[in-house]
Parts: C-alpha cells; sequence; structure tokens
C-alpha cells in the first residue's frame, strides 16, 4: 500500500483525537496540579467530574455535556460523540475492571465486600447524595449547603480550613 506519509504508513487517528487526547491531561493537571488540596482529593474530584465533560472538536477545547432541567445528561447528544471525546479510561461508565479477567460476578463480589466492610454503618447510599469522603468535603458541603460558599475555591479555603478545624473539635 502506497502511501503519502513520511513515515511510509498512516497513522489510525485524527488530529482531532491527538488534541482530544491533550485536552483531557490539561484538563487533569487542572485538579491535580492545586496546591490547596491534597492529590487524593484533587484526583477523586477529578473522577467525580470527568464524565461530565467532552472534547469539543469545533471550539477546540473541554466543554460540558448537554443536560436537561434535571441535570440528566443528554443521551442522544453522548451517542454521537466519538469514544475519544469522552473522559479516558471510563468511556462507557461501566465500571472500570482492574482485573480484566475476573468475571462481572466476581467484580461485583468484590465490590459488595468493599461495601460491606468499609463502607460499614454508612447506610444506604442514595445517588443523588453529596459523599463525604474526608472531612474536607464534609465541610465544603456544609458551608455550600448553608449558603456560605457556592463553590470550593482559592476564596473559599479558609472558610473551608475553619470548618474542617471546627468539626475535629465538636468530636
Amino acid at each position: 500500500m502506497k502511501t503519502n506519509s513520511p513515515l511510509g504508513f498512516s497513522m489510525p487517528h485524527s488530529t482531532d483525537s491527538i488534541a482530544a487526547s491533550k485536552a483531557w491531561n490539561k484538563f487533569k493537571s487542572g485538579y491535580m496540579n492545586r496546591s490547596q488540596f491534597t492529590p487524593e482529593y484533587n484526583k477523586k474530584e477529578y473522577d467525580r467530574e470527568k464524565n461530565e465533560f467532552y472534547y469539543n472538536t469545533e471550539k477546540k477545547k473541554m466543554r460540558l455535556i448537554p443536560t436537561d432541567d434535571g441535570e440528566v445528561q443528554d443521551k442522544s447528544f453522548k451517542s454521537k460523540l466519538k469514544k475519544w471525546q469522552l473522559s479516558p479510561l471510563n468511556q462507557n461508565e461501566e465500571v472500570y475492571n482492574m482485573t480484566p479477567n475476573a468475571t462481572k460476578a466476581e467484580s461485583k463480589a468484590v465490590r459488595d465486600k468493599f461495601d460491606a466492610t468499609y463502607m460499614k454503618g454508612r447506610g444506604k447510599v442514595n445517588e443523588t447524595e453529596p459523599h463525604a469522603d474526608s472531612e474536607w468535603e464534609n465541610a465544603t458541603y456544609q458551608l455550600m449547603n448553608e449558603g456560605t460558599i457556592s463553590e470550593s475555591n482559592d476564596q473559599a479555603y479558609p472558610l473551608i480550613q475553619a470548618r474542617v478545624k471546627r468539626n475535629k473539635g465538636n468530636k
């Protein structure tokens, strides 16, 4: 097969997919490079929010996936996106399986055991309930629910830090 490529072969991806990969890396680093939060907190927040975005090939940047008034993603819109426009690793919204040789039943059993032990005493998890995985998140949710802050940012940092300290004192 003759090709005009200087490499002698053509690449199976487009420049858009390369740009999307770079945009996703930049998007993730925006979360991971925040010094006011721990790396663990940054990773958890990125993992929670990455599935709300896609790479827009016309605007050449990350955009929110459109939602209806109930904040439910537009499935028709999302079905027209290419796989590489969606968040890496979890593009089909399935649980990322770290043990690909395990059956779905085995994977579910491990997740159930994890929930029964690590999440013991947590009670039933409601999908709409914010999950306070750390003292920092708990304090952030408290302040947001009170209307004291609207988002977790540099201006809210001292208020969140003070609330974490206050909550520790109340235990």
